[in-house]
Protein backbone atom coordinates (compact mmCIF):
# COMPACT_ATOMS: atom_id res chain seq x y z
CA UNK A 1 0.00 0.00 0.00
CA UNK A 2 2.77 2.45 0.96
CA UNK A 3 4.62 1.71 -2.31
CA UNK A 4 1.48 2.39 -4.38
CA UNK A 5 1.01 5.73 -2.57
CA UNK A 6 4.60 6.67 -3.37
CA UNK A 7 4.11 5.73 -7.03
CA UNK A 8 0.82 7.65 -7.19
CA UNK A 9 2.34 10.77 -5.59
CA UNK A 10 5.34 10.57 -7.93
CA UNK A 11 3.04 10.36 -10.94
CA UNK A 12 1.00 13.31 -9.63
CA UNK A 13 4.15 15.38 -9.12
CA UNK A 14 5.35 14.56 -12.64
CA UNK A 15 2.01 15.53 -14.15
CA UNK A 16 2.03 18.83 -12.23
CA UNK A 17 5.49 19.62 -13.61
CA UNK A 18 4.37 18.91 -17.16
CA UNK A 19 1.25 21.06 -16.78
CA UNK A 20 3.05 23.99 -15.11
CA UNK A 21 3.21 27.56 -16.37
CA UNK A 22 5.29 27.68 -19.50
CA UNK A 23 4.93 29.62 -22.67
CA UNK A 24 5.50 28.11 -26.09
CA UNK A 25 9.15 27.39 -26.68
CA UNK A 26 10.18 27.43 -23.00
CA UNK A 27 11.92 24.57 -21.33
CA UNK A 28 10.91 22.86 -18.12
CA UNK A 29 12.77 20.87 -15.53
CA UNK A 30 12.05 18.09 -13.11
CA UNK A 31 11.31 19.34 -9.56
CA UNK A 32 14.54 19.70 -7.68
CA UNK A 33 16.76 19.89 -10.72
CA UNK A 34 18.38 23.25 -10.65
CA UNK A 35 19.75 23.93 -14.09
CA UNK A 36 17.59 24.77 -17.08
CA UNK A 37 17.84 27.01 -20.11
CA UNK A 38 14.65 29.03 -20.42
CA UNK A 39 14.13 30.61 -23.82
CA UNK A 40 15.07 34.27 -23.91
CA UNK A 41 17.27 34.10 -20.80
CA UNK A 42 20.84 33.03 -20.25
CA UNK A 43 21.24 29.66 -18.59
CA UNK A 44 20.45 29.91 -14.90
CA UNK A 45 19.77 27.72 -11.92
CA UNK A 46 17.85 27.99 -8.67
CA UNK A 47 20.26 28.93 -5.88
CA UNK A 48 19.69 29.20 -2.12
CA UNK A 49 21.89 32.04 -0.88
CA UNK A 50 24.09 31.54 2.15
CA UNK A 51 23.01 27.92 2.68
CA UNK A 52 25.36 24.99 2.33
CA UNK A 53 23.57 22.02 0.82
CA UNK A 54 23.69 19.31 3.51
CA UNK A 55 25.32 16.05 2.39
CA UNK A 56 22.17 14.23 3.52
CA UNK A 57 19.93 16.33 1.23
CA UNK A 58 18.54 14.11 -1.56
CA UNK A 59 19.26 15.15 -5.15
CA UNK A 60 15.61 15.94 -6.01
CA UNK A 61 15.94 19.09 -3.83
CA UNK A 62 18.17 22.03 -4.72
CA UNK A 63 18.63 22.55 -0.96
CA UNK A 64 17.25 21.34 2.35
CA UNK A 65 16.22 23.51 5.29
CA UNK A 66 15.30 22.89 8.91
CA UNK A 67 12.20 24.89 9.76
CA UNK A 68 11.09 26.05 13.18
CA UNK A 69 7.93 27.52 14.72
CA UNK A 70 7.49 31.09 13.52
CA UNK A 71 8.98 32.75 10.47
CA UNK A 72 11.73 31.01 8.46
CA UNK A 73 13.48 32.91 5.66
CA UNK A 74 15.71 31.90 2.78
CA UNK A 75 17.07 34.06 -0.04
CA UNK A 76 16.64 32.39 -3.44
CA UNK A 77 17.73 33.53 -6.88
CA UNK A 78 18.21 32.35 -10.42
CA UNK A 79 21.86 32.73 -11.30
CA UNK A 80 24.31 31.55 -13.91
CA UNK A 81 27.21 31.75 -11.43
CA UNK A 82 25.79 29.59 -8.63
CA UNK A 83 25.46 32.47 -6.15
CA UNK A 84 23.02 35.33 -5.55
CA UNK A 85 25.55 38.18 -5.76
CA UNK A 86 26.64 37.78 -9.38
CA UNK A 87 25.35 36.19 -12.55
CA UNK A 88 21.69 36.98 -11.81
CA UNK A 89 19.53 36.02 -14.78
CA UNK A 90 16.28 37.92 -15.48
CA UNK A 91 13.39 38.97 -13.29
CA UNK A 92 10.99 36.29 -11.98
CA UNK A 93 7.59 35.89 -10.33
CA UNK A 94 7.70 33.33 -7.55
CA UNK A 95 5.23 30.87 -6.02
CA UNK A 96 5.54 27.93 -3.69
CA UNK A 97 3.38 25.22 -2.19
CA UNK A 98 4.33 23.06 0.77
CA UNK A 99 3.33 19.41 0.59
CA UNK A 100 3.78 16.28 2.71
CA UNK A 101 6.55 14.21 1.13
CA UNK A 102 4.77 10.88 1.74
CA UNK A 103 1.35 11.87 0.40
CA UNK A 104 2.06 14.77 -1.96
CA UNK A 105 -0.88 16.63 -0.39
CA UNK A 106 -0.70 20.35 0.33
CA UNK A 107 -0.25 21.26 4.00
CA UNK A 108 -2.40 24.25 4.94
CA UNK A 109 -0.59 25.05 8.21
CA UNK A 110 2.24 26.72 6.28
CA UNK A 111 2.06 30.22 4.78
CA UNK A 112 4.51 31.03 1.99
CA UNK A 113 5.38 34.55 0.79
CA UNK A 114 8.03 36.16 -1.43
CA UNK A 115 9.61 39.62 -1.31
CA UNK A 116 10.12 41.21 -3.73
CA UNK A 117 7.80 39.42 -6.13
CA UNK A 118 8.63 39.77 -8.98
CA UNK A 119 12.32 39.96 -8.25
CA UNK A 120 15.69 38.26 -8.46
CA UNK A 121 16.93 37.60 -5.81
CA UNK A 122 13.89 37.20 -3.57
CA UNK A 123 13.33 36.22 0.06
CA UNK A 124 11.15 33.14 0.57
CA UNK A 125 9.35 33.32 3.93
CA UNK A 126 7.72 30.20 5.38
CA UNK A 127 5.52 30.78 8.45
CA UNK A 128 4.21 27.98 10.65
CA UNK A 129 2.56 28.09 14.09
CA UNK A 130 3.47 24.55 15.16
CA UNK A 131 6.00 22.08 13.82
CA UNK A 132 7.07 18.70 15.19
CA UNK A 133 10.68 17.61 15.28
CA UNK A 134 11.18 15.16 12.39
CA UNK A 135 14.54 13.98 13.80
CA UNK A 136 16.51 15.05 10.72
CA UNK A 137 14.13 13.49 8.20
CA UNK A 138 12.55 15.43 5.35
CA UNK A 139 8.85 15.47 6.12
CA UNK A 140 7.73 18.32 3.84
CA UNK A 141 8.80 19.82 0.53
CA UNK A 142 8.24 23.27 -0.91
CA UNK A 143 7.56 23.01 -4.63
CA UNK A 144 8.75 26.27 -6.19
CA UNK A 145 7.85 27.81 -9.53
CA UNK A 146 9.69 30.84 -10.93
CA UNK A 147 8.29 32.29 -14.15
CA UNK A 148 10.02 34.95 -16.24
CA UNK A 149 8.53 38.41 -15.71
CA UNK A 150 6.61 40.00 -17.38
CA UNK A 151 6.15 36.81 -19.40
CA UNK A 152 8.31 33.84 -20.13
CA UNK A 153 9.10 30.26 -19.40
CA UNK A 154 9.22 28.78 -15.91
CA UNK A 155 11.82 27.05 -13.79
CA UNK A 156 10.79 24.47 -11.20
CA UNK A 157 12.55 23.22 -8.11
CA UNK A 158 11.92 21.92 -4.62
CA UNK A 159 13.33 22.44 -1.15
CA UNK A 160 13.37 19.57 1.33
CA UNK A 161 12.00 20.71 4.71
CA UNK A 162 12.98 19.16 8.02
CA UNK A 163 10.93 19.80 11.17
CA UNK A 164 13.13 21.30 13.87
Amino acid sequence: MRFSLLVASSMLAASLVLSGCSTTGGSQSIPGSSSVSPMGHQQGQLVASGVQRPASCPSQYFTCLTIYKGSNQLEICISSSGNCTSGLVGNWTWSGTIVHVKTGKKDKKFKVSWSPNPGNPTVNTIKVNTIKDSHGKIKYAENITACGYPSGSCIYGAIGLIGG
